[in-house]
């Protein structure tokens, strides 16, 4: 049994319809009515191959360890798990500040993306204290697509509180992005397990220019 059957089964043994529907298909904005096939072995292998013809399948995995977190997944294609994120486009390195609104609470962030690493961190207060919550992301840039200057997704893998105020937990957050002409800001959707959607910004702030030390004789 190759890599991709192995995942195929994989799947199927952990997710039922529904729950490939609205954990996996409508965080990745994929139409899962349109896929192929009227059981579930069928539609999981459909999937897997729609991931794979557009050379994503890091992606799927992803959305895969975001939903069932104890699952090895990436052994099953022969790669190492890891924290950190596949190389991505220079312009996107950098600091981006985000905003948006969770059931009419502001929230704000901080998106730091390295060479090896992405953290997120939020802002927000909930019953009048402060929360702040840092995640840990996969940064996937997205070629194969109508808009004309891509897309990315930014997915949540692990979080830990900095200021746990009132929060008793916090769900990873999925945030599928347009990019503009610029590349100088972010738009899209951002989600989570429970099926939340928000409309979502980021814009990229420039970097603190160095100044010169002058000297005297």
């Amino acid at each position: 049994m190759n890599s991709e059957a192995k995942l195929v089964e994989l799947i199927a043994n952990h997710f039922n319809l529904s729950e490939l529907q609205n954990e996996i298909c409508y965080p990745c904005e994929i139409d899962f009515e349109n896929l192929p096939g009227f059981i579930k072995a069928d539609k999981v292998r459909e999937l897997v191959q729609y991931f794979r013809r557009r050379d994503l399948t890091e992606k799927l995995i992803s959305a895969l360890n975001r939903s069932r977190p104890n699952i090895l997944w990436h052994k099953v294609i022969g790669r190492a798990s890891t924290n950190s994120i596949k190389a991505v486009s220079e312009w996107l390195l950098g600091r981006w500040k985000g905003k948006w609104e969770w059931y009419e609470q502001k929230r704000e962030a901080d998106l730091f993306i390295y060479p090896d690493k992405a953290v997120l961190r939020i802002k927000y207060w909930k019953y009048e204290v402060l929360t702040i919550v840092e995640q840990q992301m996969d940064v996937i840039e997205v070629h194969d697509t109508i808009d004309t200057y891509g897309k990315v997704s930014l997915i949540g893998i692990d979080y830990e509180f900095i200021e746990q105020g009132e929060a008793t937990g916090y769900y990873l957050d999925w945030f599928n992005l347009h990019v503009n002409s610029r590349k100088t800001s972010l738009t899209g959707y951002k989600y989570d397990n429970r099926g939340v959607s928000s409309e979502v910004w980021f814009k990229k702030q420039k970097s603190p220019r160095k100044t010169r030390k002058k000297y005297s004789d």
